[in-house]
């Protein structure tokens, strides 16, 4: 996997690109040893644990999804140069989903600390944007799981 700095953030695409040591260079407070790998089939989230921690895929892919008792919702396929956890982590909450290991994956492994590190250090029009972002994404969330049109089963937001 190749990844991609501009302006202090990371983007897979053709410019600049960088290798994984590379990369992990750029990331204040973050080295190689804040990795973590998975099995197959093994559980990485489960939905309503406290959030600790968002993940990066290095390599490897997710899925992420919601189960009541007999129905499963399969809410995405993630993989390699992928976040997820980070809504619950900004928002202090728990994770509103399950995530499981498609394949051996290896994650790596972002603190509240390093994601509000990295935000601080980001342009500050970028900083403010991200925030934005979030505040409106938790608003739609709460909208969501208001409105009378949810199916089966809550919502979910990882």
């Amino acid at each position: 996997m190749r990844y991609t700095v501009l302006a202090g953030a990371a983007f897979r695409s053709s410019r600049r690109d960088l290798d994984e040591s590379e990369y992990m260079q750029t990331m204040p407070n973050i080295d190689q040893s804040e990795t973590v790998t998975f099995s197959a089939g093994e559980r990485i989230l489960k939905k309503g644990e406290e959030a600790g921690y968002a993940y990066m895929i290095l390599s490897g892919k997710v899925r992420v999804y919601l189960k009541n008792e007999d129905k499963t919702l399969e809410l995405a396929h993630l993989g390699e140069g992928e976040i997820f956890g980070e809504t619950a982590l900004l928002m202090e909450g728990a994770y509103g989903a399950n995530v499981d290991a498609l394949e051996e994956t290896r994650l790596l492994i972002i603190t509240r600390q390093s994601l509000q590190a990295m935000i601080d250090s980001a342009h500050p029009v970028l900083a403010s944007l991200f925030h934005m972002m979030i505040r409106r994404l938790g608003e739609t969330n709460k909208k969501l799981l208001n409105s009378e049109t949810r199916e089966f089963m809550d919502i979910g937001f990882i």
